[in-house]
């Protein structure tokens, strides 16, 4: 038996119906018989995550797989506690995958559907990052290739032809495009969280879903929020969704989000992991730099102010490693190498654009790379508070200047606003001018 778009009738009901059973997403979320894009779609993340080709064809061998014992279902294994994560893979689910196109609208494309001038912006960053690439794929002289040169008005109301779409799905499906869809979707979701947090909503589940609302619609994100009277939690904002004119034809994809958006267990408290630090100020080096953390790392003797932010997140339970479902903070000695980590992750914010909330992780150059502990931000008087191992020979409490020109950025850890200070614990911090 082969399956693959255009097909219909009861063999296609009822792949989609095992699909769904499994996790995976068709379309609207219905056994319709069709075999749309949205089937085709499911069976590609299916065929991916259970080790087969991947072409969309629910062939032999997929089907074996998809009737099998036990198939690898669709999970959502984001980083516990990181909510941007979360819900980009919640949203990502519906709109669609790396190399989605939707045929019947103007130009929308990619994991997030980026529409119309968005998808100018996506595509005009991967020209940025590889314009060979870009070119070799879409054609030198070809009209696509020429307008991501041009102002992104040229994207409004395009369609794209069919041979476009074909060049288009090859360039998205590369790994340069699959990094910057990566990297634009978290940054999309931060801000559709942020912009739900000015509105007043700080229910972490409410906030899911009021991104996905968000990325579908604008519009209709904000009427339905400023028609909730009191605190908007998950469930007033579910049931103002599918009230909504609009927003109700779209119940499957609602109810799915409403379902996943309850299922966030919340993001993962970080005062343990600065208290600990506040704990050891004062910790004074042995000779030649040694110390417990560098006896814990295993690495005694070198310079320890990563050792020291990895022993401490180890000591709150949330370092990554192995096993450890929490973990959200780097074991690290090498500052460049942590530094590195948290942007492989698109977790890192440079200077200027993030501002460093309670939790985060600093690091600077002073000569040597050096790393510490955000314990808060006071935006008025543009002041870092923060925790440091192996400053002047010891754990100390420090604060600097925000604009400092030392500073490189910060690993994001998803901790509370950044105005939130440990005032009594970091009020005798020391000014910090000099080198480390």
């Amino acid at each position: 038996m082969l399956l693959q778009k255009g097909s219909k009738g009861d063999d296609v009901k009822k792949l989609q119906s095992r699909l769904i059973e499994l996790g995976y997403i068709c379309g609207t979320g219905t056994a319709d018989g069709i075999y749309g894009n949205g089937t085709y779609n499911s069976v590609k993340d299916f065929q991916r995550l259970n080790g087969l080709s991947v072409d969309g064809i629910a062939g032999p061998d997929t089907l074996t797989t998809l009737y099998s014992a036990d198939p690898e279902r669709y999970e959502f294994i984001p980083e516990t506690g990181d909510i941007a994560g979360y819900t980009v893979n919640a949203i990502s689910r519906w709109e669609g995958n790396y190399t989605s196109i939707n045929p019947r609208e103007p130009i929308s494309i990619g994991i997030l559907q980026w529409y119309q001038e968005r998808a100018h912006d996506l595509l005009r960053s991967i020209r940025e990052q590889d314009a060979r690439l870009v070119e070799n794929i879409l054609g030198k002289d070809s009209v696509l290739a020429n307008e991501l040169k041009q102002d992104r008005s040229v994207f409004s109301g395009r369609y794209l032809t069919n041979e476009e779409k074909v060049v288009l799905t090859d360039l998205l499906n590369t790994r340069v495009s699959r990094k910057i869809q990566d990297k634009a979707a978290r940054t999309d979701v931060e801000g559709y969280i942020e912009n739900g947090k000015r509105k007043g909503i700080t229910d972490e589940k409410a906030l899911i879903y009021y991104a996905d609302l968000f990325n579908q619609s604008p519009k209709q994100a904000t009427v339905i929020t400023e028609a909730i009277e009191g605190e908007v939690t998950l469930d007033k904002i579910h049931a103002g969704a599918m009230a909504n004119t609009v927003m109700r034809r779209y119940a499957a994809r609602r109810t799915s989000v409403y379902n996943v958006a309850n299922s966030f267990a919340g993001s993962i408290p970080l005062d343990k992991f600065v208290n600990t630090a506040l704990a050891e100020c004062g910790t004074v080096e042995g000779a030649n730099n040694i110390t417990k953390y560098g006896e814990w790392y295993g690495m005694n003797g070198e310079p320890w102010c990563g050792m020291f932010v990895s022993w401490c997140a180890n000591q709150a339970g949330l370092l990554a490693d192995s096993g450890n479902n929490n973990g959200i903070i780097p074991k690290y000695a090498s500052v460049s190498l942590g530094m590195e980590w948290y942007k492989n992750k698109f977790r890192f914010g440079k200077k200027g654009e993030h501002k460093p909330h309670y939790g985060d992780i600093l690091f600077l150059k002073t000569g040597a790379s050096h790393t510490a502990i955000v314990a808060g931000y006071d935006e008025g008087n543009n002041k870092i508070y923060t925790i440091e191992g192996n400053f002047s020979n010891k754990v100390s409490k420090v604060w600097r200047y925000a604009d400092d020109p030392r500073i490189t950025g910060y690993g994001k850890n998803y901790g509370t606003s950044y105005g939130y200070i440990l005032k009594d614990a970091v009020s005798d911090a020391s000014g910090h001018t000099s080198t480390v």
